[in-house]
């Protein structure tokens, strides 16, 4: 017959860590600028601006024909 282990008022070990290499034990440094580290890099040119020229263009030219051709001209 096998016996049953009798329990016991001992808490079981708890295993140790041990830190990753090349780990410190720094706090971890902050970025100085917004937007520097994790993000990705801007490579483009900020279009906006450029678009709402081109809108503004495109609206001046609409507004120059339809009053260009609400022009009435008497020959008389």
């Amino acid at each position: 017959m096998a016996a049953n282990p009798t329990p016991s008022s001992r808490t079981p070990p708890r295993p140790t860590t041990s830190p990753a290499p090349g780990a410190s034990d720094a706090p971890p440094t902050t970025s100085p600028a917004p937007g520097a580290g994790g993000g990705l890099p801007v490579t483009g040119v900020n279009a906006t601006a450029l678009g709402a020229v081109g809108v503004i263009a495109v609206l001046a030219g609409v507004a120059l024909v339809v009053a260009r051709r609400r022009r009435v001209r008497f020959d008389a």
